[in-house]
């Protein structure tokens, strides 16, 4: 039988690879002609960053960088510090990738070794998790008319990402060591965090406002190598295009501290008082849409046999956005004397999601220095989580707000940490739709009014499938409130 119909095709960005990725890199480097010869090394750190992402239709490929820093003692046992960019290039395998696909990806450093080969050169192994997720368009038919028909209408609450953007935001500072200190001799290390303070969408832009908190360590004139900290705050903003994001959708921003340059500047008195600061923060930026959606799950064509087809329709179901800032206190033993703490630094690991909580590694470096006043570089992480109950997955960014510490003992130091978040958070869910109706020729005839017994739990829709009768009217008839019958009840339906 041949019956006047429309369709319509549902289609969302779906997460279709999902994976945490060991990856590690072996480099040589060789300290420049203009710098001090190595002794001692301090502190090496490399931190690895994503610079973009592109897809094709069989692999995602993820091209990083990794920023390397040394604090180290010269021959003359003063401090001294080098940096050195290295890139690399992941290529991740994804099979029948359309030309809609993207990907987000996110590195968390995990070690760094590092072996002096001579005065001048140095062996660097480094590791790092990758955070890899590709999103694919997944579309899905539905049947929205049908001449003759009753079908029925689902409404409900889901959520799509409809734009992500990686970008960078540069930087250019400078600021003022404090009055009563000696003027710079060299500065040896640099910590910073960025802290997101503002979010602000119009049609296709996004407006990111963040502050960069700085702790610098320095050797000054006459203090007999004396390392002093200075602390300073600096704004970072950048508009961010985005085609397609509206007012009103929710972006979930991560931010990285990239490539950090400094240099000691003079004053107008011609005395090395001012840091100048430079470099980039890479943003990387997923943004929700929640929508109200209406979904035909089932159907029937009045007073015919017929048989209906349906498919799975994938989507996020009462989605949630949650933001807020939290203390955390939280222990580090480093088990080897701490006597005096000339810097102390915390990173935040790339936030991922397992057993209902959003958890990341914090993880912290101190310079200290020992019983000979030589300064040693401590390293120790802890875990730490966000309950989000009654949610399988989340998007999330977590940022530092502020760092107290106290030396509690020889080996630890206690550490109350303001954290803030943003997450928006999601059950998966599947939706049976119903995507084609067929109807016999020959018409079925039934009573105008059937007795029915019906069971407890039963649905009044299935029911009023089965005797191609209409479910508003069996309900006023029987003078039902609920869909689902609470009880056992014997019903009468009306015939159409």
């Amino acid at each position: 039988m041949d019956i006047e119909k429309e369709y319509v095709c549902l289609e969302k960005n779906a997460c279709v690879y999902s994976k945490h990725i060991d990856n590690d890199e072996d480099y040589q480097e060789t300290v420049p002609a203009y710098c001090d010869e190595l002794f001692k090394i301090v502190k090496c750190s490399a931190h690895s960053f994503v610079t973009n992402v592109d897809c094709s239709s069989s692999e995602v490929k993820i091209f990083c960088k990794t920023v390397i820093n040394i604090t180290y003692y010269n021959e003359n046992m003063e401090l001294a510090y080098a940096d050195f960019e290295e890139e690399f290039i992941k290529n991740i395998s994804i099979d029948n990738l359309s030309e809609k696909a993207f990907a987000t990806a996110h590195i968390t450093d995990k070690y760094t070794n590092f072996r002096v080969i001579n005065q001048k050169r140095i062996d660097i192994h480094i590791a790092c998790d990758i955070f890899v997720k590709a999103y694919d368009r997944d579309s899905s038919p539905c049947l929205t008319s049908c001449f003759s028909s009753k079908l029925r209408l689902e409404k409900i609450n889901s959520a799509d990402i409809v734009a992500t953007a990686n970008c960078k935001a540069e930087f250019d500072d400078e600021f003022p060591i404090p009055a009563d200190s000696k003027p710079i001799k060299r500065i040896v290390n640099c910590f910073a965090y960025p802290q997101l303070t503002e979010t602000k969408i119009i049609n296709d832009k996004m407006l990111v406002k963040t502050n960069l908190n700085i702790s610098i360590l320095y050797t000054a004139d006459d203090t007999n190598c004396e390392c002093i900290r200075c602390c300073n705050t600096i704004e970072v903003s950048k508009i961010i295009d985005a085609v397609g994001i509206q007012e009103g959708d929710i972006p979930i921003v991560t931010l990285d501290l990239c490539n950090v340059y400094f240099k000691p500047k003079c004053a107008g008195d011609d005395r090395l008082t001012v840091v100048e600061i430079y470099g980039d923060l890479a943003m990387s930026c997923v943004f929700v849409r929640e929508a109200q959606e209406t979904i035909v799950t089932d159907g029937y064509v009045l007073n015919r046999e017929c048989t209906c087809k349906y498919s799975d329709y994938r989507c996020v179901k009462n989605g949630k956005f949650l933001t807020d800032t939290v203390m955390k206190n939280i222990s580090f033993d480093f088990g080897t004397a701490i006597n005096c703490i000339k810097d102390f630094s915390i990173s935040l690991s790339a936030p991922c999601v397992r057993n209902e909580k959003i958890a990341f590694k914090a993880t912290a470096c101190a310079l200290c220095c020992d019983s000979d006043n030589v300064i040693n570089s401590l390293n120790n992480s802890v875990d730490i989580e966000f309950s989000i109950d009654g949610y399988e997955d989340a998007l999330a960014s977590v940022w530092i707000n502020s760092v107290d510490y106290s030396i509690v003992n020889d080996t630890r130091i206690d550490v109350r940490l303001s954290l803030s978040y943003t997450a928006y958070c999601f059950s998966k869910q599947v939706v049976k739709v119903l995507n084609e109706i067929e109807a016999s020729d020959e018409c079925i005839n039934f009573p105008a009014l059937t007795v029915y017994f019906g069971k407890k739990s039963e649905s009044v829709w299935s029911i009023a499938k089965s005797f191609s009768s209409d479910i508003d009217m069996i309900m006023k008839e029987n003078n039902l409130e609920n869909e689902i019958l609470d009880t056992n009840k014997v019903l009468i339906i009306p015939g159409i």
